[in-house]
C-alpha cells in the first residue's frame, strides 16, 4: 500500500524566464535536459524509496514555475460526508497567477470541493502553510499576508500559527521550516523575525526542534518531502542528515540543482494529498 500520495507537476517548460525571487535570473541558463533527469529522479526516489503514490498534472506552455505545485493550493481536512475539500492559492505575482485556473480544473475533475479566499488576499498554498501535530503554521511578510489566515483558520476548522518571514531569500514558509511525519521540526531561525521565533519555539518543544545550519539552509535542506520514516533533501546536508538519522529518519538525498536557480526544490515540486 502507498504510504501517501502526492501530486507533481512535470519540467516540461520549466524556465527562468523572470525574477519573483532572489534566486532568479533571466539570465541564468536553464539545462532543461538535466532538470527533467533530476525531476524524474525526485519522482522515483518518491515512489520507489518512500512507496509514495505519485499523480500528475500536465505542464503548461507559458507557465514555467507551474513545476513548484507546492504553490498550487492546501489540502483541508475532510468533511463529514467525506468529501475531499482543497483551499486554492491566490498567487501574488501576475507570472503565477495563470496557475490558479489550471490547479482548479484538475481538482475538480478530481472530485474535490474548491474554496478559495478573496483575491486580494495573496497565499501561496502549502509554500506558505505546513501543519504540525494539529496545528496550521502560516506565513507572510514575502507572498503572502497575515490576513489570508484567518481564511486557512476558516476552512480547515484549525488554529492558525503565523509566522513573519524577513529574510526575502526565504520567502516561503516551506524553504525555511518542515514539519516531518515522525512529529519533528526542522527549521532555519533567521528566516524569521524575532517574534514568530519565540512564538514557534514555545509551541514546538526542543526535543522536537531540528535546526538547519546557514550554509545548508541556503541550500534549501529546508524544503524536505517527509513520507513516514523517510525524508529527501535537495542536496547533500551532512549536519541536517546526522539530525535526522539521530532521529529514526531515513534520509534520500537528491540533486535538484537546476531547480534551485528558480528559488525552488524538492518539497516546491510536491503537494501532498494525504493529510
Amino acid at each position: 500500500m502507498p504510504s501517501a500520495s502526492i501530486l507533481m507537476v512535470p519540467p516540461t517548460f520549466f524556465s527562468v524566464d523572470y525574477a519573483i525571487n532572489p534566486w532568479m535570473n533571466p539570465n541564468t541558463a536553464v539545462d532543461t535536459a538535466l532538470a527533467l533527469t533530476q525531476w524524474q529522479g525526485l519522482k522515483q526516489t518518491l515512489s520507489t524509496q518512500c512507496h509514495a503514490s505519485v499523480l500528475e498534472v500536465p505542464a503548461v506552455e507559458g507557465l514555467p514555475d507551474m513545476v513548484f505545485v507546492a504553490n498550487a493550493a492546501i489540502i483541508m481536512p475532510l468533511l463529514a460526508s467525506g468529501q475531499k475539500r482543497v483551499l486554492l492559492a491566490r498567487f501574488f505575482n501576475e507570472e503565477r497567477q495563470g496557475e490558479e485556473g489550471y490547479f482548479q480544473q484538475w481538482f475538480e475533475k478530481q472530485g474535490y470541493l474548491v474554496e478559495k479566499s478573496p483575491a486580494h488576499l495573496p497565499f501561496e498554498g502549502a509554500g506558505e502553510a505546513l501543519a504540525w501535530n494539529g496545528f496550521w503554521f502560516a506565513s507572510y511578510g514575502q507572498r503572502a499576508v497575515r490576513e489570508a489566515h484567518s481564511w486557512l483558520a476558516y476552512y480547515s476548522g484549525q488554529p492558525v500559527i503565523s509566522l513573519e518571514l524577513v529574510d526575502p531569500k526565504f520567502y516561503h514558509l516551506d524553504v525555511a521550516f518542515c514539519p516531518t511525519d515522525l512529529g519533528y521540526v526542522l527549521y532555519y531561525p533567521a528566516a524569521f523575525s524575532s517574534d514568530s521565533l519565540a512564538l514557534l519555539e514555545v509551541i514546538i518543544p526542543p526535543e522536537k526542534r531540528l535546526i538547519v545550519p546557514q550554509a545548508e539552509a541556503l541550500q534549501f535542506a529546508c524544503n524536505a518531502v517527509s513520507v513516514g520514516n523517510h525524508i529527501v533533501l535537495p542536496c547533500d546536508a551532512p549536519i541536517l542528515s546526522q539530525q535526522l538519522e539521530a532521529t529514526g529518519h531515513t534520509v534520500h538525498s537528491v540533486d535538484y540543482s537546476e531547480f534551485i536557480k528558480a528559488g525552488g526544490a524538492t518539497k516546491c515540486s510536491t503537494l501532498r494529498l494525504t493529510l
